[in-house]
């Protein structure tokens, strides 16, 4: 749980950039990336895509009726009933206790849908509708994030400002600036040494990745900081709900885990967070430098380390945290 945000920085990079033609293929040469030298930070939002919530102009009948009656609405008027009276009022919710209509655990929008049982195949469609812009988008993982966050009753499309970078050593700048946020202290020559065969294009482009996930990082550990151990040992078991795991999923019925899932771990701060993230990863333009060839570069940082790999064949072994990994292409192992 712990690296869940850093997992995703160093996924999404590791994807936008790597490619091969086939499991042997040789590496491609790049095609020369122009240095336009720095620019002027400008901000930067997400693309502005149909929200996945409908309006409708009766509130007190948030469906969508047909142009005329059909057999769904005789059967309906036979029992005394119609489109917009199909559902659940308050009367109908007390039969099942006063637990479950307050349910720390429902949805923003749970009520609203289910109250109009009609509404629900549309909402469920427009929410279809909505991943499926989202993945045909020029920011898939973010605009995505941005539909799981209305589903916890919040936007989530960030806009953003380019972090500002040294004219001259952006990368290994912004990986020292990582490492001193984290606590530690960074040999800025020695970085500054290893960084001078990337082209400072790519640089640039790296040291936005790195800010962002260092600043992800950050901004998540101050998530959980007023978090015990328990708690997080409970965080972590979020995943069991969807998916096998052997450590089962949280204590749903004990009161401390109630308080912590419902009100006291805030899942919005994770999603914006997750979506800002995102957002800097697909709009760094890490794309333009597939192929390429001529550097490597590694350094460690309290929060994992930071390795970019160039287009040819590397094998990557797992050791230990890692914040980012970027490699720009080759049969990769």
């Amino acid at each position: 749980m712990l690296r869940s945000l850093l997992a995703s920085s160093a996924l999404v990079a590791l994807f936008v950039v790597s490619c091969t033609d086939s499991e042997t293929a040789a590496p491609k040469p790049a095609a020369p990336v122009t240095d336009a030298g720095p620019v002027a930070p400008t901000q930067v939002c997400a693309e502005s895509l149909p929200a996945p919530e409908e309006t409708f102009a009766d509130k007190a009948c948030p469906i969508h009726a047909p142009a005329q009656p059909d057999a769904f609405d005789a059967v309906l008027g036979k029992a005394g009933l119609d489109r917009c009276s199909l559902g659940y009022t308050a009367k109908d919710w007390s039969i099942f206790g006063g637990a479950f209509v307050k349910d720390p655990f429902r949805l923003p929008w749970y009520n609203e849908v289910h109250d109009h049982a009609v509404r629900a195949p549309a909402f469920g469609r427009k929410l279809v509708e909505s991943l499926d812009g989202a993945a045909a988008s020029t920011q898939p993982v973010t605009n995505a994030l941005g539909v799981a966050a209305y589903g916890l009753g919040e936007s989530a499309a960030p806009c953003v400002m380019p972090f500002e970078l040294d004219a001259h050593n952006p990368l290994a700048a912004a990986v020292a600036k990582v490492v001193a946020d984290g606590g530690g202290t960074a040999d800025l020559p020695a970085l500054i040494a290893d960084a001078s065969d990337i082209p400072l294009p790519l640089q640039r482009a790296l040291a936005q990745v790195v800010l962002a996930g260092g600043a992800a990082e950050a901004a998540f550990r101050a998530v959980i900081a007023g978090l015990s151990a328990a708690d997080l040992v409970q965080l972590g078991r979020v995943d069991a709900f969807t998916l096998r795991s052997k450590s089962g999923a949280p204590k749903v019925n004990d009161a401390t885990t109630i308080s912590l899932l419902s009100t006291r771990f805030d899942e919005l701060a994770l999603a914006r967070g997750a979506a800002e993230l995102s957002l800097r990863i697909e709009t760094a333009g890490l794309a333009a430098f597939a192929g390429a060839t001529g550097f490597d570069f590694e350094a460690e940082t309290p929060y994992g380390r930071i390795i970019v790999r160039d287009g040819k064949n590397h094998e990557h072994a797992p050791q230990g945290s890692v914040l980012l990994l970027v490699d720009t292409g080759g049969d990769d192992v």
